[in-house]
């Protein structure tokens, strides 16, 4: 794990998003340009916990912030990828930025301290349950944990969180980017209740010939079940797509922008409240950090 005194002032830094969000998915493109939004944290917490088959070792840090917690509790970000997490918010500067109250949880391996793809690929990503043949890929990824770390977080991580913060858990965000984007998407297909906000930054859509664009039915067939949810969809124009060399040809819809006009359908359905967000001149690794400072702003809300 990365070096993290217990009692240090964090401040993440992240392009002006904020208000982008609210406009149609259409007219949602845009420069960086500069503006922050601070996250002020005085105390560390860490404990570990294992995966349900004892092969894996996760060190979930938790955040809380400076400020006292409000009546309610702190609403909380919980987010994938915990030491590139915690990276975007040390690297970031922000000097006078204003201060969040929320409470932030990473989750990254603890015998570890580099991305791990194996373990990611296999934690992260869901397989399909539909007979197709498994497509083969080039990172190292079988996939087919997701379930396990989503039960994980849901059933042990999230109520020991909770017993060492105070939480309101009404004010719940998971965050995930690349692989970790998929599995948040996953998430909200398969258990929408857990969390009131997700926000799937850059996620990984070619994953299995694209069984998370497949796996929106799952919501479209019953929106309702996603009711008063928040999707934030993000993606960078300079990606590559896998096994492309060079950026998109200008003006090429990105697979998460068509996702995110699917799913937009819903909302008139009483059912998911989806934005979408594509970051001008941006990498598939810049754009962590550009999402998370409005994932802050917007669990705070």
């Amino acid at each position: 794990m990365l070096p993290f005194p217990a009692r240090r002032r964090l401040l993440i830094s992240a392009a002006a998003l904020l208000a982008a969000f609210t406009l149609p998915v259409h007219a949602q493109r845009s420069a960086p340009e500069p503006a922050s939004i601070g996250a002020s944290m005085q105390q560390v917490q860490r404990f570990d916990v294992p995966s349900a088959d004892g092969k894996r070792h996760y060190t979930v840090t938790m955040l809380r912030p400076a400020t006292a917690a409000p009546a309610t509790g702190y609403p909380v970000l919980y987010a994938l990828d915990g030491n590139s997490v915690m990276r975007a918010l040390e690297g970031a500067n922000a000097a006078g930025a204003p201060t969040t109250q929320v409470a932030v949880v990473t989750i990254d391996y603890a015998d570890r301290p580099n991305a791990d793809r194996s373990a990611r690929g296999y934690d992260f990503l869901p397989l399909p349950t539909d007979g197709r043949q498994v497509a083969p890929n080039n990172f190292g990824a079988t996939g087919g944990g997701a379930d396990a770390l989503l039960t994980l977080i849901a059933d042990v991580i999230r109520p020991k969180v909770e017993t060492m913060l105070p939480i309101d858990t009404t004010r719940q965000t998971l965050f995930g980017h690349s692989f970790g984007g998929v599995f948040v998407l996953h998430a909200l297909y398969t258990r929408p209740e857990l969390f009131q906000r997700y926000v799937a930054a850059s996620p990984s859509l070619w994953w299995q010939d694209g069984l998370l664009m497949d796996e929106a039915a799952l919501l479209e067939k019953a929106p309702t079940r996603a009711a008063g949810k928040q999707l934030m969809l993000s993606v960078g124009t300079r990606e590559r797509r896998r096994g492309e060399t060079e950026a998109p040809a200008p003006g090429a819809q990105p697979d998460a922008q068509r996702l995110a006009q699917r799913l937009q359908a819903m909302a008139s359905q009483g059912g998911l409240q989806t934005s979408f967000q594509l970051l001008e001149g941006m990498s598939h690794g810049q754009t962590l950090p550009a999402a998370l400072g409005p994932a802050l702003q917007r669990t705070q809300q």
